[in-house]
């Protein structure tokens, strides 16, 4: 383990309680296999029996949580890569979207002055009828 004055050695402590459950588990391997080399045989049996029932009773406990976590991982990166989808939609949504502005702009710069002259032409066109009704 790195210097406990330094500050990336707390940066993860996932990691340094990784480590640390590790040693524990080398330690612990030691102990039980030195241990298991000295227990008689009258004990060791139904211990062995008894320890076995307990790892099954765990793996039948810590199996569904396994695959909870690895679900959990695959539904966080399907959300993720949805997320990234979305982003790149929205992105195009908005580059049309700035285009269609423009498009829009340009066209009523083209097309109002037309729009305002036929407007013009209208109101000449009723002058002059309503002159010649006159």
């Amino acid at each position: 383990m790195g210097d406990e004055n330094d500050p990336s050695a707390s940066a993860d402590p996932v990691r340094l309680l990784r480590e640390l459950l590790d040693r524990v588990a080398e330690t612990s391997r030691a102990v039980l296999t030195a241990s298991a080399r000295r227990t008689p045989g009258v004990v060791g049996g139904p211990l062995a029996d008894y320890l076995e029932a307990v790892t099954g009773l765990t793996e039948k406990l810590t199996g569904p949580l396994e695959q909870l976590l690895t679900e959990q991982q695959r539904a966080a990166a399907v959300m993720a890569e949805w997320a990234e989808r979305n982003q790149r939609l929205a992105d195009e949504m908005a580059t049309l979207a700035r285009q269609h502005r423009q498009l829009t702009e340009r066209m009523q710069r083209l097309i109002r002055p037309a729009l305002e002259q036929a407007d013009r032409m209208s109101d000449m066109a009723r002058g002059y009828v309503e002159e010649l009704r006159r």
